[in-house]
């Protein structure tokens, strides 16, 4: 019908009060018919401030501003209980009393106005407005679209009878009969259909639905679409966190007149001459755009991409380059494909350039103003974001709550296996939180290959046998992103390897830290937040010994591990275990250790390179078994005894005892949450950040210790990333949210902090933008 010119469809992704407005002044008399999809609640709808942050417009508000419409003939609410008057105050007992918005809409503004009666999942709600309007179109009346539209829910396997979904929808009508909005034989002038032009080359594509990033979503298509003065886009994370996902889904929603070309950087290097591929590519686009592009003729590859870009600068296009890391490598022509990119990013025009890679490409962006580059940079998805996810499109699961599917979380790796867990909760017909378990083996991938330990004989602990550390051997940390590893040992956590993962995932869900960590080894396109290395001692027989206490420190060091926790203890230092401790801290390694010692010194805690733990009771005071020592400054750092009716608690077999077994594991997950939270830290860095934020508890004789604060620690963290991401240039919120890895609702209020505080950063609203 659109093609036909029967009907003009005007989309507002950002709609505040004054958005709506310019775009209902676009037309001499407004809209006939006004949809809306977003967040809503019985008191009103949700809309953009000016400033791009949210807000809640009352539902008579609402109902004025529709009245700018004069030929509205229908307004849908696809809010959730936009059809749902509040709750009946003492105030409110004389008839009429509370209304919905969709009363004060049919009442004030519209004639005919669909709501919904309760919260409707998101993928009912895409059912509902497919074959609604499908019989709308068709020339159906509202109320006879409106039934088409609930018996295709009913009808549904995943929303349809034993659900009510069906009942949501709702129509309210003012006065006339509920007829036709669109008339399908009326004569129109057939509008010409957009040319669109899109090569995508090498590159895999997945599922569209399975996207989940609606924050980074909406800032890339604002880029490549040309609306802002950014030139490039940079969507930076680590493997397998949906870079090439988010692009694609980017370049499903840019406008058809926009051309495309999505090309990983491997097909380009592949080619004995990447540069003229890239040009013959970018040529075909122009052609296809109906333009007369200079040919190559005798023009090397450069000289001929100069022209090229000449005649690009009248086409919109976006350009999306995948693997891009591959343009700072010694591959042969990647220097010579990255300098091209770099001379399309120095010219004005239409076009736009967006690259997925690791790290940032500074040879890319550093000819460029901060305003002329946009930065995403993706983590793993967070629990809220795929609770979100579940909650659009698997209405299965939303029958259990949201703590019990978050236990999933670190086993259900990807979208695609929450909605493979969906379709058998429904085969099964079962909503008993215990059977999920069973159900999740099912379709719960394997962990990547894990590395295999011999399991080593154990002696007690403290027969004398020296080695000598082959500290040659041990591998050095290499400085690029990815999952953080994980070594523990100790008697309480042996053997609890996948309940320790699902218990330290669980941890990072509560302190809003997105990403899971995993027992052994990322699988192929997976991400992790962490993975808890497969070394383990053996503490079946009593305490290892020396020996394997040795051997054990080596490998964790060769196996890449960043956090290394050890709980065991000797009265007597040897040079050996210093030795390795102080050589894997050089390496960037932050070994942490329980501090047992009540009059005496206790090792490896009181190795000086080794961060020692201590605990306190529940009233904040010192326990008699860890004292502190002023002169030595040990335990460096103090933290709850036991973990016991805590998110941790699952970490080891028996959480209700008690001591510096649990403050140090207590200590290791802030660490390990700090670290994650900014993965440009240190180990030093991270370990000073610790002590810096920690509150100063009384330790005796007018001497003060140092307690954990771990909300603290990830604040300091958090602001730390938020005044880097700043920098020198000014960043509107949308921007500077997409380019930290840091949730809205965390963000915005420590952003809010910083600003208070009238430090360096400051809040200036430009033309409604802030």
């Amino acid at each position: 019908m659109v093609d036909r010119g029967l009907l003009r469809v005007v989309v507002e992704d950002r709609p505040s009060v004054e958005r709506l407005r310019t775009r209902m002044g676009m037309q001499r008399r407004g809209f006939h018919l006004f949809h809306y999809l977003g967040h809503a609640n019985p008191h009103g709808l949700k809309l953009e401030r000016r400033n791009g942050r949210g807000t809640l417009l009352p539902s008579q508000d609402f109902a004025l501003l529709l009245q700018q419409l004069p030929d509205l003939r229908l307004a849908v609410f696809a809010g959730c209980e936009t059809a749902r008057a509040p709750g009946v105050s003492a105030a409110d007992e004389t008839w009429p009393g509370q209304l919905s918005s969709a009363d004060y809409c049919v009442r004030d503004a519209c004639p005919m106005v669909i709501g919904m009666q309760a919260v409707l999942p998101f993928g009912t709600e895409r059912l509902f407005t497919r074959f609604f309007y499908q019989g709308l179109t068709a020339g159906q009346s509202v109320a006879e679209a409106l039934r088409l539209a609930r018996l295709a829910i009913n009808g549904d396997e995943n929303s349809g009878d034993p659900l009510l979904n069906w009942a949501v929808p709702c129509l309210f009508v003012g006065g006339s009969d509920p007829g036709a909005v669109i008339d399908p034989d009326a004569k129109a002038r057939p509008r010409p259909a957009p040319r669109k032009v899109s090569r995508h080359l090498g590159v895999r594509q997945g599922e569209l639905r399975f996207i989940s990033r609606l924050t980074e979503l909406r800032e890339a298509v604002d880029v490549l679409s040309g609306n802002t003065s950014a030139r490039l886009l940079q969507v930076v994370g680590m493997p397998a966190t949906g870079k090439t996902s988010l692009l694609d889904r980017v370049l499903e929603e840019l406008d058809p007149d926009i051309a495309q070309l999505f090309i990983s950087a491997k097909r380009l290097l592949a080619e004995p001459d990447p540069v003229r591929e890239l040009a013959c590519l970018v040529k075909e686009l122009i052609d296809g755009k109906g333009l007369r592009a200079v040919p190559a003729g005798r023009f090397s590859a450069d000289d001929w991409w100069e022209r090229l870009i000449g005649d690009l600068g009248a086409v919109p296009a976006a350009i999306v380059i995948d693997d891009a890391d591959l343009l700072a490598s010694e591959s042969a022509g990647a220097s010579d494909l990255l300098n091209a990119l770099v001379t399309l990013t120095g010219r004005r025009g239409r076009a736009r350039l967006s690259v997925a890679t690791t790290n940032d490409l500074d040879q890319l962006t550093q000819s460029l103003r901060p305003s002329e580059v946009r930065t995403i940079r993706l983590e793993a998805l967070s629990w809220p974001e795929v609770w979100q996810w579940i909650r659009r499109n698997l209405p299965t699961l939303t029958r259990f709550s949201e703590t019990e599917l978050s236990k999933l979380y670190g086993q259900l790796r990807h979208l695609e296996l929450w909605e493979q867990l969906a379709d058998l909760v429904g085969q099964s017909n079962s909503f008993d939180a215990d059977d999920l378990p069973a159900l999740v083996k099912q379709v719960a991938v394997p962990p990547g290959k894990v590395s295999t330990a011999a399991a080593i004989g154990s002696d007690f602990f403290g027969t004398s046998t020296e080695l000598e550390a082959d500290v040659g051997r041990l591998s050095h940390a290499t400085p690029v992103k990815r999952p953080l590893q994980l070594a523990v040992a100790g008697p309480f956590t042996a053997r609890r390897r996948q309940e320790v993962a699902v218990a330290l995932t669980q941890c990072a869900i509560n302190h809003g830290v997105p990403g899971r960590v995993v027992a052994g080894e990322t699988g192929v396109d997976e991400s992790a937040l962490a993975e808890l290395l497969s070394h383990e001692l053996a503490f079946t027989d009593g305490a290892p010994s020396e020996r394997e206490v040795y051997l054990w420190l080596e490998e964790a060091g060769r196996a890449g591990a960043d956090i290394i926790v050890l709980d065991y203890g000797n009265a007597e230092p040897t040079d050996t275990q210093n030795t390795i401790i102080a050589d894997l801290v050089g390496e960037g390694r932050l070994v942490i250790a329980a501090g047992d010692h009540s009059d005496e010194p206790s090792f490896p805690a009181w190795s000086i390179d080794a961060l020692a733990v201590g605990a306190v009771e529940d009233d904040g005071t010192l326990t008699h078994e860890t004292p502190y020592f002023s002169r030595e400054g040990k335990p460096d750092i103090f933290a709850p005894r036991t973990i016991s009716g805590t998110t941790c608690e699952q970490i080891v077999d028996e959480p209700e005892m008690e001591g510096t077994t649990f403050a140090a594991l207590y200590v290791a997950v802030a660490a390990m949450l700090v670290w994650a939270t900014d993965r440009n830290l240190t180990a030093y860095e991270v370990r000073a950040l610790l002590l810096d934020t920690a509150s100063a508890i009384p330790a005796g004789r007018g001497e003060s210790a140092k307690r954990l604060d771990m909300e603290a620690a990830l604040d300091r963290a958090r602001r730390r990333l938020i005044v880097g991401a700043l920098g020198t240039e000014a960043l509107e919120l949308g921007q500077l949210l997409a380019e930290t890895p840091i949730r809205p609702e965390l963000a915005v209020p420590i952003l809010d902090a910083l600003v208070a505080e009238g430090g360096a950063v400051r809040k200036v609203v430009r033309n409604g933008v802030e």
